[in-house]
């Protein structure tokens, strides 16, 4: 990368990109592990991705009470619906029933702080 900043940016980073899918390939096809390292942030399987923003906590939680019920009567069985959707989706992703639980904390206090 820091040869793209001084050299033409456009060209090595596509380079340099087009070298990395080559090993990837490569890898793949001797079945040997690749490391974390030669892999794009959007490319590791981590089942943690960030910080999730109030509005998308909110949508998860508004779209699962429209479609299985009320998420306060078992959160270990939304926990395991919403990773199951996640899956069925192509994501690897697994949801906690713990944080699913922070999650309806914050949007009720959210809620009374509106009202």
């Amino acid at each position: 990368m820091r040869k793209a900043a001084v050299c033409n940016t456009e060209y090595n980073f596509t380079l340099f990109y087009l070298q990395r899918q080559a090993l990837i390939h490569r890898l793949n096809t001797t079945g040997k592990p690749i490391p974390n390292a030669i892999l794009s942030h959007h490319q590791t399987k981590t089942n943690h991705s960030g910080r999730t923003s109030i509005a998308c906590k909110v949508a998860i939680i508004s779209l699962y009470k429209k479609i299985q019920g009320d998420i306060s009567a078992n959160y270990t069985q939304a926990a395991n619906i919403l990773s199951a959707y996640a899956t069925e989706a192509g994501y690897h992703h697994k949801f906690n029933k713990d944080i699913l639980k922070r999650w309806c904390e914050e949007i009720k206090m959210m809620k009374k702080r509106t009202k």
